[in-house]
């Protein structure tokens, strides 16, 4: 079988010997320093009788603790050579066995025991029966009960091949097939039937092929549930089918996500082997989807930096990623696990968080908001640039980390079953309903007049700056010439993305260092405007590079979450029109996709999302609110930072 595991008992003995080692270094470094001690108050007098006193209390708790970690080490020696000899005990009473099995003189003994897991059955055994046995009905094959193996779902229990209806009698025991054929003195309970329609339809009655139920979770915290991978639509409660004829549980599709973070917390946990040390899984989670961003990024934009936080309240944790662009801008191409929330779209966000050079800070602005009105509590935050001591001095208690690196533990650039794209991260689902309702040789039109809707739309509002004014002019021939039908030449594309990247460039000197603000003290300013308004016109630039390709559904979903950055933003509505554009006849194509009416007062299916403690979970996991879902506003945004006019402290 393919889920098997060699372990060599000879390499468990080299690490037994390492914990010994580290004991034994562990006691001596506890030791005391008694000679310098009895000396301390000859040499330095009666006088310095209260530090003495002091260092004896301070040499003394370092020797229980040091003797406690020294113990701990030689406990696990202990276990590493105790599980040793009962592998290499194992592999010899299997090897008499098989010899056995071999040796006609020996057809009338039984074999002896094998070392196995609590509640496993050993070759040429029958298993107990733990559950009671019910009988069934005429023409109905037996059944048993049993519990829900622990470590899997209902949807993820496996269940075997049913037992024949001539075998289901009171106090009779079921053992698989393949069970049965490796025995070569045991009695045989019951047979797996062949037919394959009595197998179907008596497969919800049979008992799970997987570990036993009294077999004990693995150890250690898990992980934030929607990391796990769903259960597949249609499958049947409490069971699927087996891999095989041998009752072997098919193994359970575990979600890209969820598999970097398993295999990114193991990593945390090997280099140093110290028992009770466990891995911060929080601080492990946002480096792995950090990480993962900074991968699947690239050099989207110059300048742009990453942060990632984790919140956890009474509803379980609230997973949080933004940029330093505009309000947490997306680039396309990034797909980010369900459940990861942008905090631009919580109620209660601030405008004056908007053009500061530090992602960390927003993130820390954020959870000082949201701490007091919705009981969470940071307690992880990472980011792709230094985070700011003032930060750390705040937030003393929370695991940081600056500088994260890109990783290639997780491929977040493209979908998967657990990830979702920068439309649906942002919410509004209706008008992911309205992405989903064009008809596929309509695809194009529409993001044509969304690209032309939103030039149009900054032209009027903002005046041009001299970096800006050069890409409208590029923008303006681009759509005039794909209005009038005719193909654009490869080299207006690229001069358009070189203009992009210089205002970008033009952006990193525009963004404000706020480290010498205290934090909750920021304020909005009047030179925000004129990054904001550069941030627009990179949107503007995005809509119509779209068009530069053949445009797909996801061409046209990032085609409206880059329009909505522009009109869904809470200072746009306010910009006075200042100038007049050129006008690009959109109705000639189609309408506009999206339009005020779907951003101004949102139905209930369409609410922004709101921070709020949630149901209390049996398990703390990530619970983010589902993206567009309806709760309570239990976040009121702040009247600070509203009002343009105010200049930023410090």
């Amino acid at each position: 079988m393919s889920d098997w595991m060699e372990i060599d008992p000879q390499a468990l003995r080299p690490l037994a010997d390492q914990h010994d080692r580290v004991a034994a270094d562990t006691l001596e470094w506890a030791r005391p320093p008694r000679e310098w001690l009895d000396n301390f108050l000859p040499t330095y007098g009666k006088i310095a009788y209260p530090v003495y006193t002091a260092l004896e209390r301070y040499y003394d708790a370092r020797e229980r603790a040091g003797k406690r970690l020294a113990g701990q080490h030689q406990q696990t020696a202990a276990a590493l050579r105790a599980a040793a000899d009962a592998y290499e005990q194992t592999d010899a009473d299997i090897a008499r066995q098989v010899q056995q099995a071999g040796d006609p003189d020996s057809a009338g003994t039984a074999p002896s025991p094998v070392a196995t897991a609590p509640g496993a059955t050993t070759p040429g055994t029958v298993p107990a029966a733990t559950t009671p046995l019910t009988t069934a009905g005429a023409g109905e094959s037996g059944s048993v009960s049993s519990p829900v193996n622990n470590g899997l779902g209902n949807a993820a229990v496996p269940t075997g091949g049913a037992a024949a209806p001539d075998a289901a009698q009171p106090g009779a025991s079921s053992t698989p097939a393949a069970a049965a054929a490796a025995s070569p003195t045991g009695p045989v309970a019951a047979v797996a039937p062949t037919d394959p329609a009595s197998t179907a339809g008596s497969a919800a009655g049979t008992p799970p092929a997987g570990p036993p139920a009294g077999s004990a979770p693995p150890a250690g915290p898990m992980m934030p549930p929607p990391m796990v991978p769903p259960v597949v639509s249609g499958a049947p409660a409490g069971g699927g089918t087996t891999s095989g004829g041998d009752g072997t549980p098919p193994m359970t599709p575990m979600a890209p996500f969820a598999n970097a973070l398993n295999n990114a917390r193991d990593k945390a946990a090997e280099p140093n082997f110290v028992v009770g040390d466990a891995p911060d899984d929080d601080l492990i989670l946002a480096r792995t989807l950090l990480g993962g961003i900074l991968s699947a990024v690239g050099s989207a934009a110059v300048g742009l930096q990453w942060a990632v936080s984790v919140l956890r309240g009474p509803g379980g944790a609230m997973v949080l990623v933004t940029s330093n662009e505009g309000r947490g801008w997306l680039p396309a191409g990034v797909y980010l696990p369900e459940g990861t929330t942008v905090p631009w779209t919580v109620e209660g966000t601030d405008a004056a968080w908007e053009g500061i050079t530090d992602p960390a800070r927003v993130l820390a602005e954020f959870a000082m908001m949201a701490g007091p009105r919705s009981g969470v509590r940071l307690t992880a935050l990472v980011s792709s640039t230094d985070i700011d001591p003032a930060i750390q001095a705040r937030f003393g208690d929370v695991s940081m980390q600056s500088a994260v690196p890109p990783t290639d533990d997780v491929d977040l650039s493209v979908p998967t079953d657990d990830t979702v794209d920068r439309l649906a991260l942002a919410g509004w689902p209706n008008l992911q309903d309205k992405v989903a309702a064009v008809a596929d040789d309509k695809l194009r039109d529409r993001a044509f007049g969304l690209a032309a809707d939103a030039n149009t739309r900054i032209g009027h509002t903002t005046a041009a700056t001299p970096e800006a004014a050069v890409v409208r002019r590029l923008r303006d021939n681009i759509l005039t010439e794909l209005q009038q039908g005719r193909q654009i030449p490869r080299d207006w594309w690229d001069e358009l993305r070189d203009a992009d990247d210089l205002l970008a460039a033009t952006m990193l000197s525009r963004r404000v260092d706020v480290r010498r603000v205290d934090l909750g003290d920021l304020r909005l300013d009047d030179h925000a405007e004129t990054l904001r308004a550069l941030v627009f016109e990179r949107r503007c630039d995005e809509l119509l590079m779209l068009l530069a390709e053949d445009v797909t559904r996801q061409d046209l979903r990032d085609a409206v979450y880059a329009h909505v950055q522009i009109m869904g933003h809470p200072l746009y509505s306010a910009a006075p029109e200042t100038v007049v554009a050129p006008e690009i006849d959109t109705a000639a194509r189609e309408e506009v996709l999206v339009s005020e009416a779907d951003l101004v007062a949102p139905d209930a299916d369409s609410a922004r999302t709101v921070v709020t403690a949630g149901v209390p979970l049996e398990t703390a996991g990530v619970a983010a609110p589902p993206t567009g879902a309806a709760v309570p506003p239990t976040v009121i945004a702040p009247e600070t930072g509203r009002g343009g006019g105010a200049a930023r402290n410090g």
